[in-house]
């Protein structure tokens, strides 16, 4: 007895032959380029959560792009303040365990160098302890009495979204939360950048041959 085979089951055992192959090869190649292709035209769209931080600032960002800088009487600071000077910035409270050392460093940092050459800020903060709880006149009082020369600046948060802008910038470099008063210690050079932080367990000295290094 013979097997009925039709043309078409024959023709579907047959293996493909090159021609039909290469036909194949081609389409799956067009196919996958296409796809590619619409992959890369279609826009990407990223959802982002919101965050507690500060957007954090070009790197090439100054001290001189600080526009909106107030000290602690609410008056604008003319970013002319810093031009062609070494700044150390460091945050305060008036009531803190590092407040006698704190201010002592301003004093001898403001009487060592030129005013001409070197520029100390004081960032009053309360985040910590509420240790910088009083009146702006008060805080302003209560450090001059202490170190004469500082530039002091408005009462500001320094971590988080509301962080003084001074410390956004120094973070840009040097990122890491402040930790307590007197934690957010930053040399910036005649330029305006940021060249080195310290925390509140420094020595004088380190700091003191930074700023050498810079003048």
């Amino acid at each position: 007895m013979f097997a009925f085979v039709s043309p078409l089951t024959a023709l579907t055992r047959r293996p493909l032959q090159p021609p039909l192959r290469q036909s194949l090869t081609r389409t799956t190649f067009v196919g996958r380029a296409l796809l590619a292709a619409a992959v890369i035209a279609t826009p990407l769209t990223i959802v982002r959560g919101e965050s507690s931080q500060a957007p954090t600032p070009s790197t090439t960002m100054t001290l001189s792009d600080l526009a909106t800088l107030k000290d602690i009487d609410g008056n604008p600071v003319s970013p002319d303040a810093f031009a062609g000077k070494v700044v150390f910035a460091m945050n305060v409270a008036s009531a803190c365990g590092y407040t006698q050392s704190g201010y002592a460093l301003f004093k001898k940092l403001t009487d060592k160098y030129s005013p001409n050459d070197f520029v100390a800020v004081a960032i009053p903060c309360n985040s910590f302890g509420f240790q910088e709880s009083g009146s702006s006149e008060q805080i302003k009082s209560f450090a001059l009495a202490r170190a004469d020369k500082l530039l002091i600046m408005e009462r500001s948060d320094v971590n988080g979204a509301k962080q003084h802008p001074i410390v956004q910038l120094a973070k840009s470099k040097f990122p890491g939360k402040i930790s307590w008063n007197f934690d957010g210690r930053y040399v910036f050079d005649r330029k305006g950048h940021p060249i080195a932080r310290f925390g509140n367990s420094a020595s004088d000295a380190e700091i003191e041959a930074t700023i050498d290094s810079a003048l």
